[in-house]
């Protein structure tokens, strides 16, 4: 399955979309934590001098408890009130600094019974939290205290959630430049290394990988430029290897007639022998000299011609008319040639090159195919293509020959006296180069059958 990529733009717009949201998220995160941080601190304090308060209720209207009780509110940052309540009126035992009490007279009891007064609401302010504790078992006297808290720092949450959004976003972008290097600096990097070895010729293992979608396409890209190189380079080796090849097997098979051809001219020249017959084996090595050049002219003009110009043709007419041309080489050979049209398929062929590469496997078929022996030639088409199959009444084609009777290097070991070999190379170069085949088997009794297989036109 293929691994789907993102592109650039989807990933700066994720990247900023994300970085926004985390820092967002932080800033509200840091402001809750700390706003509830604040108000549990709270609420510990008061839970702890409530705590103080009950231990000491009972000296509650003492001096010195009541000195203890303003170190300790003190310690906790709090304010607070006592307040002793008893049936029909209440007075005030003890106020913080800063919390006046004024005094209402309770009905019952005398005017000047200290008792007889209750504080009113010693602030407008409410108190952050007030606790009722009975002074002892079976009395009606209630101690009431009212605890007095600063109000919440509000600067404070807005200062952790400022520094929790700034924090997540540097780490965010510390992330993002991480994200960036590795999916995007590093593949570029490697694509720079890559494009540098192309450029020296030197090969590279791995390709760049990165999810990065424009990143992965020139990565491809590059890889697949690198692969036609070193299929080029592997081509242009093998094609300079087999020049190299045919230059070497043509200077070594026109060494032996033009050596030949000498030694009969200086024959004729001091009159050696008889001329008639001298001049005869002169004029036989000339035309095998003449064979091999004209094999030589017709390999490079296959190599330079590979965009023919196809066209439809009738496979019968072509294979007829480059079979009339060696009629009379056929007779003299005293080989009978028959030709057996068993269709008129409409190919798209380049008809000249087509009847070269005929002519090549028919001079072939006549030089291996002994005198009163008979080499056929029919034509016709099969489902998927049309074909020409030329069957000889020679020796037949080696078996470790067949795997590669079309290369060049088959020629080298097995090209005899009067050059051929070339003939079959030339002939399936001028095929493939038209999108046709050609296939070569041995079809005993009989000897060879070479198989041409042509594209048919499409209606």
């Amino acid at each position: 399955m293929r691994r789907r990529r993102a592109s650039v733009r989807v990933a700066l717009a994720v990247a900023v979309l994300a970085l926004v949201l985390l820092a967002a998220g932080a800033t509200a995160a840091g402001y809750v934590v700390e706003a509830h941080n604040q108000r549990s601190d709270r609420a510990h304090r008061l839970a702890a001098a409530a705590a103080y308060l009950e231990h000491g209720a009972a000296q509650a209207g003492t001096t010195r408890w009541q000195l203890a009780l303003t170190r300790h509110l003190t310690s906790l940052g709090l304010r607070a009130q006592l307040t002793l309540v008893w049936p029909g009126g209440k007075r005030v035992v003890y106020a913080s600094d800063g919390l006046v009490a004024a005094t209402t007279r309770s009905p019952g009891r005398p005017a000047g019974d200290p008792s007889a007064t209750a504080a009113s609401s010693p602030s407008a302010t409410q108190p952050t939290a007030s606790y009722l504790f009975p002074l002892a078992q079976g009395s009606a006297e209630t101690l009431t205290l009212d605890l007095y808290a600063p109000s919440l720092d509000r600067t404070s949450p807005v200062l952790v959630a400022l520094a929790s959004g700034l924090a997540a976003l540097l780490a965010g972008a510390m992330l993002l430049i991480w994200s960036a290097s590795h999916w995007l600096v590093a593949p570029l990097r490697r694509l720079n290394v890559q494009v540098d070895a192309i450029a020296g010729g030197d090969p590279f293992e791995t390709r760049a990988t990165s999810p990065i979608r424009e990143v992965e396409n020139v990565a491809t890209a590059v890889a697949g430029m690198a692969d036609r190189l070193a299929q080029t380079a592997e081509n242009d080796a093998r094609l300079e290897a087999e020049r190299r090849l045919l230059v070497s097997s043509i200077a070594h098979d026109l060494r032996t007639p033009l050596f030949a051809l000498r030694g009969y001219l200086d024959a004729i020249a001091t009159g050696i022998g008889n001329p008639r017959e001298r001049l005869d084996r002169a004029r036989a090595k000339a035309q095998q000299i003449d064979r091999l050049v004209t094999g030589l002219f017709d390999y490079a003009r296959a190599d330079i011609d590979e965009r023919p110009r196809l066209q439809a043709a009738d496979l019968a007419e072509a294979v007829r008319d480059a079979t009339a041309a060696f009629e009379f080489a056929a007779c003299e050979r005293g080989v009978k040639l028959q030709v057996t049209a068993h269709a008129h398929p409409s190919v798209t062929i380049e008809r000249d090159g087509f009847e070269r590469a005929l002519a090549n496997v028919l001079d072939n078929a006549l030089r291996h195919t002994p005198r009163g022996g008979t080499v056929d030639v029919a034509c016709g088409e099969d489902a998927d293509y049309a074909f020409v199959r030329v069957v000889d009444d020679g020796p037949g084609i080696a078996p470790d020959l067949l795997p590669r009777l079309f290369e060049l290097t088959a020629r080298t070991s097995n090209s005899s006296i009067d050059g051929a070999g070339l003939g079959l190379t030339i002939a399936a170069r001028l095929l493939r180069n038209q999108g046709s085949t050609i296939g070569a088997a041995n079809a005993p009794p009989r000897g060879a059958i070479l198989t041409l297989r042509l594209p048919l036109t499409v209606a």
